[in-house]
């Protein structure tokens, strides 16, 4: 079984390395070093973007322990094998985890872009929800436009802030 080397995007100094992952049998032909994938990651294996580093055949997990990549994202590899031995040089020069020097190297379009989903909790009245999510289930909060909307968008911004979470911040 093909085992693939990925850094992940999390940029914190516990996860600047590449974890090894399965390649599951449908990417085995296709994925190379320097493509994206979507693999999962952590306890809750939260879908992220990852880089492939490295191939190898074999690794010292049991194979049973690795997860699989979910998705590969390229057709062809994003960065090339000078971009990534540039980037580790640079790792060893400049304050800066080597995800960030590698996701640096992308053009804007390919880098990742997380969103919060925000969901109405139990504890919402019914018209703070028709008010904050109109006849939707969800709002990305991406989405959410506070400077256009007036009062009105930051007094919504107020109640979701003091009903959904439970904070409310400081005025002033």
């Amino acid at each position: 079984m093909a085992i693939s080397k990925i850094i992940v995007d999390v940029p914190l100094m516990q996860t600047d390395q590449p974890y090894s992952y399965k390649v599951p049998e449908e990417f085995a032909d296709m994925l190379e070093v320097g493509m994206r994938v979507h693999v999962p990651f952590g306890k809750a294996n939260r879908l992220i973007q990852g880089i492939v580093l490295g191939m190898e055949q074999e690794s010292e997990m049991a194979d049973e322990d690795l997860k699989e990549i979910a998705e590969v994202l390229d057709f062809s590899p994003v960065l090339t094998e000078e971009q990534l031995w540039l980037a580790e040089e640079l790792r060893k020069s400049v304050f800066s985890y080597k995800i960030s020097i590698l996701k640096a190297m992308l053009p804007g379009f390919l880098n990742s872009s997380y969103d919060k989903i925000l969901y109405p909790l139990e504890g919402l009245s019914q018209e703070d929800k028709e008010r904050l999510f109109g006849s939707q289930e969800s709002l990305a909060f991406s989405s959410l436009d506070l400077k256009a909307g007036g009062d009105d968008a930051i007094d919504s911004q107020r109640a979701f802030e003091t009903r959904v979470s439970g904070y409310r911040p400081e005025e002033g």
